[in-house]
C-alpha cells in the first residue's frame, strides 16, 4: 500500500536527487488541492456536531408546527423552505469555518428541506412518484450548492432512499439485484479517479459523496436480511456483484503490478470466487470486501473502517441465520479463522517475496 508524503518533503527529496523543483505559482495553479490542504476537525468531532445540527433543525420544524405554518398554504410553504436551504448555503459558504454558523447553516438547510417538501406536497398534491423525484432533485442541488461535508454525505444517502423507494414503486426490490452492482462499479470509478480530483482541487466535494455512496451500498445489502424481503434478492444478484468485485481486483492487482508476482493474482481470483456460496444469501458479503479493497487501496481510513464494520456485521449475520446447532457454528467460525489466518500467511509472503 502506497503511503501518502507530503508535498514539501516530496519537493525536498526531489532537489536533493539533483530535479530542478517546480516554480510555486505552477503547483498552485496546477495543484490547487495539494498546495492549500483544509484543516478539518477530526471525524468524530464533526459527526458529533452534525448530529447537533439535526436535533436543531427538529426543534426548528417543531416550532414552525407550533406556529400552524402547516396550515398555511403550500406555496408560502414551498418558498419559505427554498429560502431556507439557499439562506444555509449562502451561510455555510460565507462563514463556513466558524463552528456556530456551519451548524447554524446545517440546521436551516435540514429545516427548510422539511418545509420545501411538504408545501411542495400540500401545494400540488403530486404522486409518490413526483415526490420522491423532487427530493431527488433537490437533495442534487444541495450537494452542489452547500460547501459541507456533512450536509453532502446526508444528501447522497437521502437521495439513494429516495430512489430505491422510486425503484420499489415501479419495479418492486428486485431492483436491488441491479442497482447494487452499480453502485459498487460507481465506488471503484470514484478511488480510480481519485488523485485526478484531489490534483483539480475537488476532493473536498467528491469524497463525502463517495462516503454516502459507499454507506447506501452497504445498507441496500442489509436490505434482503428481511425475510420477507429476501426471496427479491436473485442469485444473479450476487453474481453480478462478484463479477464487479473480481474485475476491481484485476484493475487494482494491475495497477499494484500484482501479475508479476509469481501468479499471486489468480489465487486472489480464486479464493474470492468462493465468497458466492455464503453471499447468494448475504451478499454484503461480497460488498463488505469491495469497500475494504477499496479503501486499502487508496489508504482511506474511513472507507476500511465503514467496510470493516459492515464487514463483520454481515458475517455475524450469516453465522446467525445459519440452520445449524451452535456447535456446528462454532465449528465453521474457528474453521473460518483458521482460513483467514492462512490467507494472511500467504499473501505476506508474496509481499516478502516481491521485488523492491
Amino acid at each position: 500500500m502506497s503511503q501518502a508524503i507530503p508535498l514539501a518533503q516530496l519537493l525536498h527529496q526531489l532537489a536533493a536527487a539533483g530535479h530542478q523543483p517546480p516554480d510555486e505559482a505552477i503547483l498552485q495553479e496546477a495543484l490547487p488541492g495539494l498546495t492549500q490542504p483544509k484543516v478539518l476537525s477530526p471525524w468524530f468531532i464533526r459527526l458529533f456536531a452534525g448530529a447537533s445540527a439535526w436535533a436543531s433543525a427538529f426543534f426548528f420544524v417543531g416550532f414552525t408546527v407550533s406556529l400552524g405554518l402547516f396550515d398555511q398554504e403550500g406555496p408560502l410553504l414551498l418558498v419559505l423552505g427554498l429560502l431556507l436551504c439557499s439562506g444555509g448555503a449562502w451561510l455555510i459558504r460565507a462563514h463556513g469555518a466558524s463552528a456556530f454558523w456551519g451548524q447554524l447553516a446545517l440546521a436551516l438547510s435540514l429545516t427548510g428541506q422539511v418545509l420545501a417538501i411538504g408545501g411542495f406536497v400540500l401545494a400540488f398534491e403530486p404522486t409518490k412518484t413526483a415526490i420522491l423525484t423532487a427530493l431527488i432533485l433537490l437533495e442534487v442541488l444541495l450537494i452542489a450548492a452547500f460547501a459541507s461535508r456533512i450536509h453532502r454525505f446526508f444528501s447522497t444517502v437521502v437521495i439513494f432512499i429516495a430512489l430505491t423507494f422510486l425503484l420499489e414503486a415501479h419495479m418492486g426490490l428486485r431492483a436491488l439485484n441491479g442497482l447494487i452492482p452499480l453502485l459498487g462499479a460507481g465506488l471503484y470509478a470514484f478511488h480510480r479517479e481519485l488523485y485526478s480530483l484531489t490534483a483539480r482541487g475537488l476532493e473536498s466535494a467528491f469524497r463525502p459523496v463517495a462516503y454516502g455512496t459507499a454507506f447506501s451500498f452497504l445498507g441496500l445489502l442489509a436490505i434482503p436480511l428481511a425475510e420477507e424481503i429476501l426471496p427479491s434478492w436473485h442469485w444473479l444478484g450476487s453474481l453480478a456483484l462478484l463479477a464487479v468485485l473480481l474485475w476491481v481486483i484485476v484493475r487494482i492487482g494491475q495497477d499494484l503490478e500484482l501479475p508479476a508476482r509469481r501468479g499471486v493474482l489468480p489465487w486472489i481470483l480464486v479464493v474470492t470466487s468462493l465468497l458466492i456460496f455464503p453471499s447468494t444469501r448475504m451478499p454484503g458479503i461480497l460488498g463488505g470486501v469491495l469497500v475494504l479493497l477499496l479503501g486499502y487501496w487508496r489508504d482511506d481510513r474511513s472507507m476500511l473502517g465503514l467496510g470493516m464494520v459492515f464487514w463483520v456485521f454481515f458475517l455475524g449475520a450469516y453465522y446467525y441465520t445459519m440452520e445449524l446447532d451452535l456447535l456446528e457454528k462454532s465449528i465453521a467460525l474457528a474453521a473460518t479463522g483458521l482460513l483467514l489466518f492462512l490467507l494472511r500467511h500467504i499473501l505476506l509472503r508474496f509481499a516478502r517475496e516481491a521485488p523492491q
